[in-house]
């Protein structure tokens, strides 16, 4: 029964404040108090601590009210142990955008609360909302993007099946280059590699083909232009199966510029890109594929325990 009074004392003091607007912040702390008066002794000093010596009275306050020093911080200090504050020690307030933590607001609260003889009992690590979205976001990768080409049947020629990619100018001739890309298939295969100008004949350049396997590899090779190369073909005719083009860059030596645009497919338009249409076995798109830690609850879930982590550790 003697909590339940204290409680009861606890309740009547938090709704006179409330009620009191906002002239209870901007008192001086030496203005009479919630209680303390009218018979009444400060809250803590009813608990027992003979019988009790563990237990702390605590409440819920700002932390910006706190410290102004005015009638807030006088009624927490006088009727209480212990402070919570009201957002100071979450989430959202302590983490910034790019994962640092600043404490310092919390290291000044929990200074002028031990100056009164006060402790601080710490809010919650996770709470319903007052997350650092950006910092948490940023933690989950982007799906990765690439070109995926499907051919339903293996046929006799080369030719028989090829996808182009279109520059924006001719190859300087007598310049050399180097075309780099990531690439995997459903199966190891050999794709030849046929540049052509536009001339309308003796237009094409027989290069290496370039091995594919069906794990992610580098394939990459460097040729001297011999014609004014505008159109890198791919050839697969024989190949029945799926294969995969990613980060392609063509770059002329003594440069660092790649001439491929969207090389790495994070941009939905793939439009230099094309297959001959009557080629209906074959199917040339846009795709993705998730990183481990790309999204979803459970990415989510694994975000946060990486926040959880670095905060523990700190």
């Amino acid at each position: 029964m003697k909590y339940n009074k204290i409680i009861s004392f606890a309740a009547a003091a938090l709704l006179v404040c409330g009620c009191a607007d906002n002239d209870m912040y901007s008192q001086a702390p030496d203005e009479p108090g919630v209680t303390g008066q009218d018979g009444y002794g400060y809250l803590k000093s009813y608990v027992n601590r003979s019988e009790n010596p563990n237990f702390k009275l605590g409440t819920g306050v700002s932390a910006a009210d706190f410290f102004k020093h005015n009638r807030a911080w006088a009624v927490t200090k006088n009727n209480f142990d212990e402070l919570t504050p009201g957002n100071l020690m979450k989430f959202g307030s302590i983490v910034k955008n790019d994962g640092y933590m600043d404490f310092r607001g919390v290291t000044d609260l929990v200074n002028q609360a031990e100056e009164v003889g006060m402790t601080v009992y710490g809010h919650t690590l996770c709470w319903h909302s007052q997350q650092n979205v950006t910092y948490l976001k940023s933690l989950l990768a982007p799906p990765n993007y690439f070109l995926h080409v499907t051919s339903s049947e293996a046929k006799t020629n080369p030719w028989d099946g090829n996808i182009t990619y279109t520059l924006s100018k001719p190859l300087e001739v007598g310049a050399k280059y180097t075309i780099s890309f990531k690439g995997k298939a459903s199966s190891g295969f050999d794709m030849p590699f046929w540049p052509a100008s536009d001339a309308a004949t003796d237009n094409t350049q027989y290069l290496a083909a370039f091995q594919f396997t069906k794990e992610w590899s580098v394939l990459s090779q460097t040729f001297d232009c011999k014609k004014p190369l505008i159109k890198l073909n791919f050839e697969f005719g024989p190949f029945k199966g799926d294969f995969c083009i990613d980060d392609i860059t063509l770059v002329k030596e003594g440069t660092t510029d790649n001439l491929l645009k969207n090389s790495d497919f994070d941009d939905d338009n793939i439009g230099a890109w094309s297959k001959p249409g009557y080629h209906t076995h074959t199917t040339m798109a846009r795709d993705k594929e998730e990183a481990e830690n790309a999204g979803g609850e459970e990415a989510a879930k694994d975000s946060l325990n990486k926040v959880l982590d670095k905060w523990l550790v700190v």
